[in-house]
């Protein structure tokens, strides 16, 4: 949904020091890996053991547990095809290289099938459409918290993370001072309550799960294509990601996300975000 494959073809060559996983052989009769941030709630987030919920799993090779929304989905999705789920934590730009060489079997991290991405790999049906607006998250003493249109950023310094669909809307804001992309919302955080940027683009459920964290910050509710950021259609729909031409993967994925129904995803999906806000 946030996200865009920017330079993939440079990041495919880049699987050194990305955060990928450096053990695995692609697709196995018993196991499916899935590769996600960890950082991104409500979709998946790091917990620790104190915090765990049922739907916490563990990451592979560590001590730490993933939570959210794609990790339940995730979860459903092996359970139903009779496979060991088993979850990567990897940084996004390592995501499509560790599933183009093979060590990772999906990608369920809140990632959009846009025309550029499906270049370079495969997408299953969506897992999640809501038709997500896109806000503007700032410090709440910020002389752009009473903005109402996009119109009225103009002459903000305005960042988003590094990779994501975000970076390409700053650029629909007139006179925009776009700040260099930053590697995770994390960051970019910590830079609205600093004053380093007046604010950054999320789309609405991580916007406002991120202001409820941190009361510093707001967020400024806008509406696609009305009173806010011109958006289309393949980036408001999250599919899985899968390897080019794995038709067999690509069938036993479908069949089991057909097994999820409309009322579980929503289900699912407000539970993670209570989770998160917690």
């Amino acid at each position: 949904m946030r996200k865009t494959v920017g330079t993939v073809v440079l990041a495919m060559s880049l699987l050194v020091g990305c955060g990928a996983p450096t053990t695995g052989t692609g697709t196995s009769s018993e196991t499916l890996k899935v590769g996600m941030e960890c950082d991104y709630a409500p979709h998946n987030w790091t917990t620790t053991a104190a915090k765990a919920t049922d739907s916490s799993y563990p990451v592979n090779g560590s001590d730490a547990l993933c939570d959210g929304y794609d990790v339940m989905v995730a979860q459903r999705l092996a359970e139903e095809m009779g496979k060991e789920l088993v979850i990567y934590k990897i940084t996004w730009d390592g995501l499509i290289p560790s599933l183009q060489s093979q060590q990772i079997d999906a990608v369920i991290a809140g990632m959009s099938p846009t025309a550029e991405r499906q270049e370079v790999i495969d997408f299953t049906d969506s897992y999640y459409d809501d038709n997500s607006n896109q806000f503007m998250v700032v410090n709440k003493n910020s002389a752009f918290a009473n903005a109402t249109t996009l119109a009225d950023f103009a002459g903000a310094k305005i960042s988003a993370q590094l990779g994501t669909l975000q970076v390409n809307y700053i650029e629909q804001i007139t006179d925009v001072q776009a700040v260099a992309p930053m590697d995770s919302y994390t960051t970019l955080m910590q830079a609205a309550k600093a004053g380093t940027i007046d604010g950054y683009i999320a789309e609405e459920v991580v916007a406002r799960e991120q202001a409820a964290a941190d009361d510093s910050l707001v967020v400024v509710e806008l509406v696609n294509n009305e009173n806010g950021f011109t958006v289309s259609e393949d980036e408001t729909t999250v599919s899985i990601g899968i390897k080019k031409g794995n038709d067999a993967l690509m069938q036993e994925l479908n069949a089991a996300l057909a097994t999820i129904s409309q009322e579980d995803r929503e289900a699912m999906m407000n539970q993670a975000a209570e989770m998160a806000g917690e």
